[in-house]
């Protein structure tokens, strides 16, 4: 009987909960690509955030406005998903076994 590594699990966007280890190479090399495009769209609307001038009219609610600029310059966030390190661990223990292939299912280990 053969041991996997058990690992966190995903829930896709159809509601069901797949384990990383259970996630074809297809799957994880497309979650991976998704993780990739939705920072970059976060990165995309931080930075139009930071330069759009306040829609605000009242000097009250353009400070708060301002001051939300200033933080998000001051204090950028932290582009990366809770599980990304995960997913990047299960491609490159693939990878590292000679079984990643992303156009074909997953092999059993």
């Amino acid at each position: 009987m053969k041991i996997r590594k058990q690992t966190k699990k995903w829930e896709c966007k159809d509601g069901r909960k797949i384990r990383l280890c259970d996630m074809s190479c297809n799957h994880l090399h497309n979650l991976m690509n998704w993780m990739k495009r939705a920072i970059a769209a976060q990165k995309r609307m931080d930075m139009e955030f930071m330069l759009m001038d306040t829609p605000f009219q009242g000097e009250m609610a353009t400070l708060e406005f301002e001051n939300a600029q200033c933080n998000l310059a001051m204090h950028p966030r932290k582009y990366k998903f809770e599980m990304q390190d995960e997913v990047e661990l299960e491609i490159q223990r693939r990878k590292d076994a000679g079984v990643w292939n992303p156009d074909k299912p997953r092999l059993q280990f």
